[in-house]
Parts: structure tokens; C-alpha cells; sequence
């Protein structure tokens, strides 16, 4: 299956951060003061795995691994591996933990590097970044010796313009392209932003020629110096590459961007939606708690958990029952024939202040757009919690 959305973008790139967290603070991406995720709110390596099979059968054929610095995560070697059996794998890091992690993640599949490096200098290198530089260095060093396919990226200000030349000079030497990125005004970074005009002056010594060389899946567009090497830019403020855009980004915690939930219901792929309104109309109360406890004491347990989970949304939602939101899918993919459905046009919201990210269904078909989902509306209670204890009572032998 292939995943291609109405502006007949085939969809096969996923950008996949596994880790929020990140030991270097530069000032055009993350404040001194963030607070990060707990570590259970990360995805687990199982749940990557999981996550893996399915974007595999969706058509997705290459991962790009990020954070967050990715290289902080402590399984980051055995994340590698588990996606390395499905896709073209490759990472982007800060390098400060390179130098030990090169060799054991190319043993398990991965591809290639991108590292940032911002600055030769290394007290210019610490006010950009907070980071030490010598690591970042010896990462670069360390990636290369284990032929792993390394590209640097540099993300331009004012800070570094008078560099620029120096750093395709470092990337030349050691045979492996630099790609200089058109900095995003937010936050600190409000001001200074250098275009990608005023870039190609500032390396007109390199006589730069246009390449149609692809190297890897980004935006880049790339140009050969006089010496045959490579110097991308990424425009990310002067130049739009949307049109060509071919990517999904999912967060360490497992969601995806509004853009990218977006493209998916835009796609064409078969999509069944359950909402809220259809799982709150399958509330377990005390009545189905007893009728587990009546199963044996094997069921014990499972009818302490919902009487648990009833207390929860009752103090927390005011819901005077425990909602079976996992076991309502299943239980259509099971028997869809106890529910009742519509097909509507549903859209992801990406532009309002209020509402970004929300799901909208077309209910009364303002739109004028052809259905994309079947929307599940309606589950025959009785049926739903007849056929579960029947299942039970197979357990039991009765």
C-alpha cells in the first residue's frame, strides 16, 4: 500500500523523534528552561516495533531518527536495529555522543548522519549551542571511520556567516557534504535571519554550479564547488519546498504532527474512525464487574481494574463508569455488524489558534467534499457486552 495524498505526493518518509530531551540548548531551537517528557511518556521499544510494522505496509521506505538529542536515548542502538529491518535508516544528532555510538549503530543497520556543526570556533560554538565542540568533532571523526555516510549541517546567522567558507573547507577535506540551513525566526532567534541569497555570495569563491544530486530524502538543493564537492541549502524562509514535501514527523510520544493526520485522512487509505461518542456509549458499570466475578476468581482482577477505572472518570470526568475504548475497536474489527456507520468527510484542523490539531468531521456536508472516513456512530450495547462475556465464558470452559 501507498499512502498519497490529493496533491499526488506520494508519502514514503517519516521523520521519527524518539527522545525530547537534548544536552545542547542553541538559541534559534530550545530555551535554557524546558521541561521534558517523563521517561514513561516516551514510546516503549515495543511500541516502536508495533509502529514500525504499520508505517512499513502504509509504504513508508526510509526513517530519519531524531529528537531531541536521539543519541541520549539509552536503547537508542536497539531502536536502530528494530527499524532497521523495515526501512533506509538514518539520524540526525548534535554529535556529542558520537564518537561511542558510530560503531555500534552502523552494526545495526544505520545508514547515515546528519551532524550539526555550527561554528569551527569553539567559544563561538558554546554561545550558539551551550555544547562543547571537541566531542562534536571527534563524533564527526569516529562516523566517518566507520562508514557511516555523514553530511554536516549548519544553521546560519549572523553568528557564523564569516564561517562559511571555512565549513565547507572542513567538509571538503574530509569528503562529505555540508548543507547550510536558512535559520527560522522564533523565539531568540526573531532576528538575524540569513537567506539563502546572501549564503551563496558568502561562498561565491567556491564558483558554486547547480547539482541535480539527491543525497538523501530532505529539502536540500545542492551545488558542486569548482573542487567537486557538495554544499546544500535548505530554504526554509526564502524558498518554498512544499510542493515537493514527501514526509510524516511522529513525536516520541507517539503522535503524529496535525500536518501529517492531515495527509493520512487526504490520502485515499481506508479509514474507520471511532470517536468519543461511540466508545462512551459502551460504559462498564458494577453490573458487568459482577458478572466478571461471577466467571471465577481468574476474573478477579479484571473486575477490580474497572471498578478502579470507574472511580477514575467519575472523580475526573463526572462519568459514572469505566469506558472501553480499546475493546470497542477490536470488538468492530471482530463484528462490525453490531454497529452503525456513515461515511463523512473528516479533515485535520492546522490553522486555527484554537482549535489546531483538532479532528472535524463534515457532519451536515458544508464542505462539499467526497467522503474519506467511515464514521462509527452507533454500537449495539447489549450485543457489544453479550459477545465479550460469551468470549469470557469460553475461558472458562462453561
Amino acid at each position: 500500500m501507498n499512502v498519497i495524498d490529493k496533491y499526488n505526493r506520494r508519502i514514503d518518509y517519516l521523520r521519527f523523534s524518539i527522545t525530547d530531551k537534548c544536552n545542547h540548548r542553541c538559541f534559534y531551537c530550545m530555551p535554557a528552561d524546558v521541561k521534558f517528557l517523563p521517561s514513561d511518556g516516551l514510546l516503549t521499544i515495543d511500541e516502536i516495533g508495533i509502529l514500525a510494522e504499520i508505517f512499513s505496509n502504509l509504504g513508508i521506505k526510509q526513517i530519519r531518527i531524531t529528537g531531541g538529542e536521539a543519541l541520549l536515548r539509552e536503547d537508542v542502538v536497539d531502536v536502530t536495529k528494530k527499524l532497521s529491518k523495515y526501512f533506509q535508516l538514518s539520524l540526525t544528532t548534535n554529535g556529542s555522543k558520537l564518537k561511542e555510538l558510530a560503531g555500534p549503530l552502523r552494526e545495526s543497520g544505520l545508514l547515515s548522519v546528519n551532524v550539526s556543526l555550527n561554528s569551527l570556533n569553539e567559544d563561538r560554538f558554546y554561545e550558539i549551542t551551550r555544547g562543547s565542540l571537541k566531542p562534536v568533532l571527534e563524533g564527526i571523526e569516529s562516523a566517518i571511520d566507520c562508514k557511516l555516510f555523514v553530511k554536516i549541517n549548519t544553521v546560519v546567522s549572523q553568528m557564523n556567516l564569516d564561517e562559511l567558507g571555512d565549513l565547507v573547507d572542513f567538509s571538503a577535506k574530509r569528503g562529505i557534504p555540508i548543507r547550510f540551513i536558512e535559520m527560522m525566526p522564533i523565539g531568540k532567534a526573531n532576528r538575524g535571519v540569513v537567506f539563502e541569497e546572501e549564503i551563496l555570495k558568502r561562498l561565491s569563491a567556491f564558483e558554486l554550479k547547480p547539482s541535480n544530486v539527491k543525497l538523501g530524502a530532505g529539502p536540500g538543493r545542492y551545488f558542486v564547488t569548482k573542487d567537486g564537492n557538495y554544499v546544500g541549502i535548505i530554504s526554509a524562509m526564502s524558498r518554498s519546498f512544499c510542493t515537493s514535501c514527501n514526509k510524516l514527523r511522529l513525536s516520541c510520544g507517539g503522535k503524529l504532527y496535525p500536518e501529517a493526520a492531515r495527509i493520512v485522512f487526504r490520502s485515499g487509505v481506508p479509514i474507520v474512525m471511532a470517536p468519543l461518542d461511540l466508545t462512551h456509549q459502551v460504559v462498564a458499570t458494577e453490573r458487568e464487574a459482577e458478572k466478571l466475578r461471577s466467571l471465577g476468581h481468574r476474573f478477579q482482577i479484571m473486575a477490580d481494574l474497572l471498578m478502579f477505572f470507574k472511580s477514575t472518570y467519575k472523580s475526573v470526568f463526572n462519568i459514572d463508569g469505566a469506558i472501553l475504548h480499546d475493546p470497542c475497536t477490536v470488538m468492530y474489527l471482530l463484528h462490525p455488524e453490531i454497529f452503525e456507520s456513515q461515511d463523512y468527510f473528516v479533515d485535520v484542523e492546522t490553522k486555527g489558534e484554537l482549535t489546531y490539531g483538532q479532528t472535524v468531521v463534515d457532519v451536515w456536508r458544508t464542505t462539499n467534499n467526497k467522503p474519506n472516513a467511515k464514521v462509527l456512530l452507533k454500537v449495539d450495547r447489549d450485543k457489544f457486552f453479550s459477545i465479550l462475556f460469551e468470549k469470557f465464558r469460553c475461558l472458562t470452559g462453561r
